[in-house]
């Protein structure tokens, strides 16, 4: 509720998705943000006031101190850490940006050192982001965690198809809810090509980042 994501992906990636993970919209398991918990609605609902009230029902009323990490060589990620340090200001959390080369951010990512860390995501593959609640994945946040733990190998183990996606749809929520990421906005982009092509259905690549055209034919 401190952080406005709207604006800050109009700016960013103007007509990119706003609420795209963990699952990608064109998914069969994806819940569009009208129809997520109201807790989860509320996540993504700018509201200062009640996001200082919060802080201070924590123990937090004066707010606190955090350092955003960014790689140095993303124009984008130094501008959206500036408003992220803005927006958060106006509830008394006092944020600093820590500008730093690739593999810097990277190792500091591994050893789990840092307040606030930004890095890219890909939500085309729900069992790979879902992988960051496992306590067992490597580059885990989660040491131990059995409630995730339990949930992500149902959702593995379920040879039933439809009967995952609900055990998916519970996992993305519960992972939303946890508020462990705040995902910004997807960045859009364009896509042209002959007419006249055959056979192209105007996928990107067919790999890890772009894997829903196929699947979905």
């Amino acid at each position: 509720e401190a952080t406005n994501f709207t604006t800050i992906g109009n700016l960013t990636y103007p007509g990119g998705k706003i609420f795209d993970w963990p699952i990608m919209q064109g998914d069969i398991a994806y819940v569009p943000l009208s129809q997520m918990p109201t807790n989860i609605q509320n996540m993504w609902t700018y509201n200062p006031t009640q996001a200082q009230q919060m802080l201070s029902s924590a123990g937090y009323p004066n707010g606190f101190s955090l350092t955003i990490n960014i790689d140095s060589t993303q124009a984008t990620q130094q501008d959206v850490a500036q408003l992220l340090v803005n927006q958060w200001a106006k509830v008394g959390i006092k944020a600093s940006i820590n500008s730093v080369d690739p593999t810097v951010l990277e190792n500091a990512g591994d050893a789990l050192n840092y307040d606030v860390m930004y890095f890219h995501m890909g939500p085309s593959n729900f069992i790979n982001e879902s992988n960051r609640v496992l306590s067992t994945a490597i580059g885990s946040t989660y040491v131990n965690d059995k409630i995730f733990d339990t949930m992500w190998w149902t959702m593995d183990r379920d040879a039933d198809p439809s009967q995952r996606v609900v055990d998916e749809k519970a996992l993305a929520a519960a992972m939303l809810d946890d508020a462990g990421w705040l995902p910004m906005a997807d960045q859009a982009a364009d896509n042209y090509f002959w007419p006249w092509m055959k056979n192209y259905y105007q996928e990107i690549e067919t790999g890890y980042e772009d894997k829903m055209p196929m699947i979905s034919r």
